[in-house]
């Protein structure tokens, strides 16, 4: 954790810590940089808090290059997103000395309601051993009945799926396949982040970004997916591609019966 005390002179005179001059930047760039551009609904005591705390509880981020954390955090400031990293809306993360900007699952989520097209959207994983099932065709529907008995943790994770209420009507979901989402967490910057702290919220936001492409997209929602840097250009496609409908190759990982349960388990 970054240290918070004054450190004594040796004429006795107290000289600011790393963390109090830290302090004093923030202040500063609070007022010039970050509450010009944070959303209206979103306040700079709020954000600023946020902040502070993702930093000090981080040496890697209290030292990282330190213009880069004003940078990500600037984005931050203009998506409105709390970047603590407890609410799962945004991390920051260090990558070769830079701090940079993972937007959570919840992040796009809370940005997909703000750009008032969205009534309601969600996100589920899937475990081994849940009754699980899809119909495809024109009538599509998700079946998903949880068990709460089994184990719920990344290693037990079978899939996970978003699904989108569109105000004027209509839904909209994504599925994605554990293989599917492990090919995207061994892809991304965020590996060690996120992937590492937080691996079954990651995984939720791999079909959250599927289902966003079938929805009507706000500037925010745009801006979002440029800044953030969990994605290089291998795993950009993830959510810049045109159509995320499920393919024939994604549909066979995709158990067609309603139990799912681990390789090899009885019956």
């Amino acid at each position: 954790m970054a240290e918070i005390t004054k450190n004594e002179t040796k004429n006795g005179i107290a000289e600011l810590s790393p963390w109090a001059k830290f302090e004093l930047e923030v202040s500063s760039r609070s007022i010039a940089k970050w509450k010009p551009a944070l959303p209206p609904h979103v306040s700079l005591d709020g954000f600023v808090a946020a902040a502070k705390f993702a930093v000090g509880r981080s040496d890697a981020l209290f030292n990282a290059d330190r213009s880069s954390l004003y940078e990500a955090l600037l984005s931050a400031a203009k998506l409105g997103l709390d970047c603590s990293g407890l609410l799962g809306a945004a991390y920051l993360s260090v990558f070769a000395g830079k701090v940079q900007l993972i937007v959570g699952y919840k992040g796009y989520v809370d940005l997909a309601h703000r750009s008032g097209h969205v009534a309601s959207i969600s996100a589920v994983n899937v475990y081994a051993g849940e009754r699980f099932s899809v119909t495809r065709g024109t009538k599509e529907e998700i079946v998903h009945i949880p068990d709460y008995s089994v184990e719920h943790s990344y290693d037990t994770l079978v899939l996970s799926y978003s699904v989108a209420h569109l105000v004027r009507g209509g839904v909209q979901f994504a599925i994605m396949t554990k293989k599917q989402i492990e090919a995207i967490r061994v892809a991304s910057k965020a590996k060690n982040g996120p992937w590492r702290t937080n691996p079954e919220a990651m995984a939720l936001k791999c079909p959250v970004l599927r289902v966003m492409k079938l929805l009507p997209l706000s500037s925010e929602m745009a801006y979002a997916a440029r800044a953030d840097a969990e994605f290089s250009e291998d795993t950009a496609p993830t959510i810049r591609d045109a159509s995320f409908t499920l393919n024939q190759s994604d549909a066979n990982d995709v158990p067609p019966v309603a139990d799912v349960r681990e390789p090899g388990a009885e019956g």
